[in-house]
């Protein structure tokens, strides 16, 4: 069983004087061959353009799939759109499987990847099943436990600074890649203002860059004014974020996930 790999940026792409940067020039993807579930790579074609690999008509019965990923590609924000063509002598002939936007350079990191088919071999007989599957590192969801310290500006909050405050918070995934924290302040605002009669947590949407683990969010607060949500996922269940708004407010935050 043949399997070739082709890809095209999904708009194009020029350089700085205006010409078109071809797609292999562009990004150089990676055709994998993994077991089921995907934990382990069995083999890896990575040439110079499009990529072909032959599924022996010897290697043992079974499932395997068949994983694109990222061997390099330039730094230019883009989808690409991935084709996965098939060809067995007398038995298939160019049955293709096309993954619109199936990979983007803004994840060309560790642990990106798209698995696109699952073949189930039978001796010489190929089963192919798309699956269209994007995996990419992701937020810790759950309950973390918050220690923080800060101060504001306001002469109202008590203990102020205040150091080792300590209070819970959820995260949430959301169906378009982003999260929803609880309560963007962690309890701090609410610990601060309720002087001025504040009762409600802040739910925010925070951002999440896969490759690098930076946390972002932006919002405009109770009192009107604007405030920012600078966190860093430390990939070992902890987090490290800092708050602050436009009064000069801030505060530094530990997360850690419980268990």
């Amino acid at each position: 069983l043949i399997a070739d790999m082709t890809w095209e940026p999904s708009s194009t792409v020029t350089d700085n004087y205006g010409n078109e940067i071809g797609a292999y020039d562009f990004a150089d993807l990676r055709l994998l061959l993994t077991n089921v579930p995907y934990t382990a790579i069995l083999e890896s074609v990575d040439g110079a353009e499009s990529e072909a690999y032959a599924l022996s008509g010897d290697a043992p019965d079974g499932e395997y799939y068949l994983v694109a990923d990222f061997s390099d590609a330039m730094s230019i924000p883009m989808d690409l759109d991935i084709t996965l063509t098939f060809n067995q002598v007398g038995k298939i002939n160019g049955q293709k499987f096309t993954f619109t936007k199936g990979l983007s350079t803004e994840l060309n990191c560790a642990g990106s990847y798209l698995i696109m088919v699952k073949v189930i071999k039978s001796g010489t007989n190929y089963t192919l099943e798309e699956i269209a599957e994007k995996v990419s590192p992701t937020l810790p969801v759950g309950t973390y436990d918050v220690i923080s310290s800060g101060e504001s500006t306001d002469p109202g909050p008590p203990d102020n600074p205040f150091v080792d405050f300590v209070s819970t918070v959820s995260i949430t995934a959301n169906d378009d890649g982003t999260y929803t924290i609880s309560d963007g302040w962690a309890g701090v605002y609410l610990y601060w203002y309720s002087v001025y009669g504040l009762t409600d947590d802040e739910p925010v949407t925070l951002t999440y860059n896969a490759c690098n683990g930076e946390i972002s969010a932006a919002w405009t607060g109770p009192f009107g004014g604007s405030q920012t949500y600078e966190g860093q996922d430390n990939g070992d269940g902890t987090l490290t974020v800092k708050v602050s708004n436009s009064w000069g407010d801030e505060a530094n935050f530990v997360y850690t996930l419980q268990p």
